[in-house]
């Protein structure tokens, strides 16, 4: 991400300084729920494989649908050549990735964050136009505070702002001054909403805050963690079965040499050396007792798993297990529904603090981003089902078609 202190460089002005001074503050606390660190939701998708598997599934299939822009030629256009530019004027990364990792962080964090990147303005008075774009670290990013820790609003309960955590070893400028009463630590800067487009999960409460698909299943996930620990663990001792020494009977107690003796002999043992020992001593194996069960338990906790992930257990663990063809598509269905909802939601952030600036700044009619179709069926399938429903005269052969077919199967276009 470029440090966003060299982007808030371009836009600093006193028209800014004065209207953010100007806005009366109020205040509302944050949930009192005791929410999950970012860091430890973080921790889960890097350690745990099922979260991992099922929310990279979600977000590649999200992205595998594409996406396109309707409205007026002239408007389409430049919003087209805008998002294929992202990350050549000022950002540093593509619009793939760039959506890629919004629908990914908003599984694992239930906040997605975009940096507004704006060009610089002759005249001074008001904030640059929309440059570029780029991704922040939601782990760094929160609401601007008051002095009691609360979330600051305006007249309207809307936040007036946020902070950004600076990595240690950045020394944080002074560019744009925070309004009154909101306090920033040694670390943070204030980032007016104007530079900041929020993408929330599922919102909850007041809505200032979205809820991931991990933090929900953070507890069990935790227990199956240290469940799958004591397993490894217990697997390991199975392979490698520790020997015992029992030295010495009830007629020849044994010395703590001889003790010692025996402890040494037993260390560095192996499948090819061996040992004499006296007719009283006894060796033997202790092993793990029960180790087959932990799987069981293992099971349980998946389950628990993918049922707050909201994808079919076949996809979260990828395991090719027997599953009634009738009920993952009933499950299939199921997710699609769950997945509109979150493609609607960030569709909607980036047409009000992206599309439609970026169009009403140079006097177009901003198009309408519309996302393709979720599926999960191979496209064969898709093209089967097409070709019966022109047999049966269903639907008609036209132009559209022969363009939508050449474009699903990746065909050049009809001249």
């Amino acid at each position: 991400m470029r440090l966003i202190s060299e982007q808030l460089g371009l836009t600093r002005t006193f028209f800014l300084k004065e209207r953010l001074r100007a806005i009366p503050l109020v205040s509302k606390a944050t949930p009192d729920i005791m929410r999950v660190d970012k860091e430890k939701l973080e921790a889960c998708y890097i350690e745990d494989e099922t979260i991992f598997k099922a929310i990279n599934f979600i977000s590649q299939l999200i992205m595998k649908a594409g996406y396109h822009f309707e409205g007026e030629d002239n408007s389409v256009a430049f919003v087209e050549g805008f998002f294929e530019g992202i990350g050549s004027r000022g950002g540093l990364i593509t619009v793939e990735e760039l959506l890629e990792r919004t629908f990914r962080y908003q599984c694992i964090y239930g906040d997605a964050f975009w940096e507004i990147i704006r060009a610089g303005n002759k005249t001074g008075k008001i904030p640059g136009t929309i440059n570029d774009l780029d991704i922040i670290d939601p782990k760094r990013m929160d609401y601007a505070k008051t002095t009691r820790q609360l979330i600051a609003l305006d007249k309207s309960l809307n936040p007036i702002g946020y902070t950004y955590r600076l990595p240690y070893g950045i020394e944080p400028p002074k560019i744009i001054e925070p309004p009154e009463n909101v306090i920033l630590t040694g670390r943070e800067i204030f980032l007016p909403p104007e530079r900041i487009a929020h993408f929330k999960m599922f919102p909850f409460g007041e809505g200032f805050y979205g809820l991931g698909l991990i933090e929900p299943i953070y507890t069990i996930t935790q227990w199956k963690l240290k469940n799958l620990e004591g397993f490894g663990n217990a697997a390991i001792r199975l392979g490698n079965p520790l020997i015992v020494g029992k030295v010495g009977d009830a007629a020849h107690e044994p010395t703590t040499d001889q003790i010692q003796s025996m402890a040494n002999e037993l260390k560095d043992i192996s499948a090819q050396n061996a040992f004499a020992h006296s007719y009283y001593d006894q060796l033997y194996i202790l092993e793990s007792k029960g180790v087959r069960f932990l799987r069981t338990y293992l099971d349980f906790w998946v389950d628990q798993q993918v049922t707050g992930l909201m994808v079919p257990k076949p996809f979260a663990t990828g395991l090719g297990e027997a599953t009634n063809r009738a009920t993952l598509k009933s499950q299939e269905y199921m997710l699609k529904l769950s997945l509109y909802p979150i493609i609607k939601r960030t569709l909607s952030e980036i047409q009000r603090k992206i599309i439609s600036p970026l169009c009403i700044d140079r006097n177009l009619r901003p198009p309408k981003m519309v996302w393709g179709e979720i599926a999960l069926e191979e496209m064969d399938a898709k093209v089967d089902r097409i070709t019966k429903l022109v047999k049966a005269g269903l639907i008609q052969p036209d132009r559209r078609l022969e363009d939508f077919i050449r474009k699903i199967e990746e065909l050049p276009a009809k001249v």
